[in-house]
């Protein structure tokens, strides 16, 4: 049973290239004097960049086309379309950064190009990135992310991964369990729930996966709670899958600040994980840069996160089926 989805999701591993020292020194600099306008891309594990998002000084943008079923490709950087680029103009050259604690890498387009995601193709741009890890085949759903590229380079605080013993995940459980016990009764109010409510508001959602800020005052959560045949306890029978966005407040406390849930059937098909990339601050505000993909498609997200909701500024397609 696939009930309403309230918000859809993405995952994969991500690495990033080391360099030398010199290279670092100069991408620091550039870091600081970079103007204000800048682009920010996808690192995809096959050395493909595929720019996302603009940010043009005040407000972010979406101008690189998402992928379809062909496009022609240009055969050089100056054949691109001047409107893909944004008010930060043809870029040849990439930071790259990681989710884990490697130092940022600088990588350099040698051609566009396509590529496959999913059921479609788009159009990227190819540079000397050169993966840790093998590279799987190119239909492989998602196919793996690397990283985050920015251009020109820019500041990009790091997002932890909340281990499972941590502290946060014991605390938002009560918070995490009404979210879904509430949004539960909702489904079943529009479709038919396949679990009775006496049944499955007795078992509590298990945490897959926690993401915190720097600071620890915005947290992504991501949870599931299986319903499982009580003759045959082997036997899965619907999965609720969810989660959302906390911030801490007074008093050391979360609040949720725009949650979800979806039920399922047991393959989790249509569900989706987020992938944290980084955090910027822009002109006073907080921004997520993620992606959340699944079995069927991908997206790539630039979130704000404001003092009560959280919005979503850019959405793009990174493929589907």
């Amino acid at each position: 049973m696939r009930g309403r989805a309230r918000r859809p999701a993405a995952a994969g591993v991500v690495l990033a290239a080391a360099i030398s020292a010199g290279a670092l020194t100069r991408a620091h600099a550039d870091a600081v004097d970079a103007p204000s306008a800048f682009t920010v891309g996808i690192l995809r594990r096959d050395a493909m960049i595929v720019p996302f998002a603009n940010y043009d000084g005040k407000t972010w943008h979406a101008d690189w086309p998402q992928p379809r079923k062909d496009d022609d490709v240009p055969v050089d950087l100056r054949s691109v379309p001047k409107g893909w680029w944004g008010r930060a103009g043809v870029r040849q050259t990439w930071q790259s950064w990681g989710v884990g604690q490697d130092p940022p890498s600088l990588l350099h387009v040698l051609q566009p190009d396509w590529f496959t995601s999913y059921c479609v193709r788009g159009i990227g741009l190819r540079t000397d990135y050169h993966a840790r890890l093998p590279l799987p085949p190119p239909n492989v759903r998602p196919y793996p992310t690397d990283g985050l590229a920015v251009s020109p380079p820019r500041p990009l605080e790091r997002i932890e991964i909340v281990p499972p013993g941590d502290s946060r995940r014991l605390r938002l459980t009560p918070m995490i369990l009404e979210s879904f016990n509430r949004t539960e009764r909702e489904i079943g109010v529009e479709v038919h729930h396949p679990i009775p409510q006496a049944v499955r508001e007795q078992i509590a959602p298990v945490i897959e996966a926690m993401y915190a800020s720097p600071d620890g005052r915005v947290l992504y959560i991501e949870a599931a709670r299986e319903y499982h045949d009580r003759m045959d306890p082997s036997a899965c029978r619907a999965v609720a899958f969810g989660g959302g966005w906390f911030v801490r407040g007074d008093h050391d406390l979360y609040a949720p600040l725009q949650t979800y849930v979806q039920v399922l059937d047991c393959d989790r098909d249509g569900a989706s994980y987020m992938l944290p990339l980084g955090i910027m601050r822009l002109s006073g505000r907080t921004f997520w840069l993620a992606q959340f993909s699944g079995w069927d498609g991908a997206q790539y997200e630039v979130d704000a996160i404001e003092p009560k909701t959280v919005e979503r500024v850019i959405s793009r397609s990174g493929g589907g089926c």
